[in-house]
């Protein structure tokens, strides 16, 4: 990491957590938590709902999940686990909490929530009431270094079993007493997007919800014109209402790729499969009234509640209101 000054470039001092006096649980852990909107940004998952910290996931252990959260974009469970340094022991430790938690129900995930006291449990509610919880469990390994043995062993689950299993790096520099953290992706690589959308489709066609229909939707969404744009998309195609969305509704619009909708209570979350230049001067061209721009494994989403921005998409999309 490069500092800028006076059109200079200085290199910064890389750390680490041990040096610094920084543990685990106390710090690292802590500092997600209390900072989960930066975290999920920087990391590329943009979707995860925290449900809560130290979580028992099964009362005859005495383990406990560092982080347990949500994804609503591909509806399934994530354990998330922390080292300071390297542990070749994490990748098992992910795989046991996420056996564990495979049982939960959504109300035991709405419970955990509710005991934790978690601020955004009006979220968890919405968007995890009602579903019938996806067995493959997502795991998230956080540590400052990876032993080859993890990264092997994880191509290894993925390609053969198809474990969701992501291994992101922390790196530390220090400037002063001032210090920063970058966080990357190290596993799985980019060129892996297709075993990503293989998985996806495997749990759409195993995963069975409770039956919704688009009107049940539209006596949720609190944006106006919700109705309406439900309206114009089920011309296109029937959706998917057990989730609130409509997947690849458009298979291509300028330098954007697919491009699928989801529903949500109070805004419509638009992703975007791509890659572009300078996405977020991009997204803020295209929806100037508001705009909350965020980038995820596959490319960009952008959250909308403005009726003029609505005015724009329905342009941008080419949708047709009926005569």
């Amino acid at each position: 990491m490069l500092k800028y000054k006076d059109n200079k470039f200085t290199k910064l001092d890389q750390s680490d957590l041990k040096s610094n006096g920084l543990f685990e649980r106390y710090n690292l852990q802590e500092t997600i938590i209390n900072s989960w909107d930066e975290f999920i940004r920087e990391i590329k998952m943009p979707d995860l709902i925290l449900i809560g910290q130290e979580v028992v996931p099964d009362e005859r252990v005495k383990g406990r999940i560092d982080i347990l959260a949500y994804d609503q974009n591909d509806d399934v469970p994530v354990v998330i686990e922390l080292k300071r340094d390297k542990d070749k022991l994490q990748l098992l430790q992910g795989i046991s909490y996420a056996a564990m938690i495979s049982n939960w129900d959504s109300d035991r995930f709405i419970e955990e929530a509710k005991n934790q006291k978690t601020a955004n449990i009006e979220e968890v509610n919405e968007v995890v009431s009602g579903k019938s919880i996806e067995k493959n469990v997502r795991i998230i390994l956080v540590a400052e270094k990876f032993d080859p043995e993890v990264i092997i062993s994880t191509d290894w689950l993925l390609k053969n079993y198809n474990l969701d299993i992501s291994a992101v790096s922390i790196s530390i520099f220090r400037s002063n007493t001032d210090l920063y953290f970058s966080f990357e992706q190290k596993y799985p690589l980019k060129e892996l997007h297709e075993s990503y959308e293989l998985r996806s489709k495997t749990r759409q066609s195993s995963t069975k919800l409770k039956e919704k229909t688009w009107a049940d939707i539209k006596t949720l969404i609190e944006y106006s014109w919700g109705s309406e744009l439900i309206d114009q998309c089920v011309k296109i195609m029937p959706g998917d209402p057990s989730r609130s969305r409509f997947i690849h509704i458009k298979k291509k619009v300028g330098e954007i790729g697919k491009i699928s909708l989801m529903f949500r209570k109070k805004y419509l979350n638009i992703y975007m499969w791509a890659e572009i230049d300078e996405p977020e001067a991009y997204f803020k061209d295209l929806f100037p009234d508001h705009i909350d721009f965020r980038e995820w494994k596959n490319g960009y989403s952008v959250l909308i509640t403005d009726t003029r921005d609505y005015e724009k998409l329905k342009i941008w999309l080419n949708l047709k209101e009926e005569d």
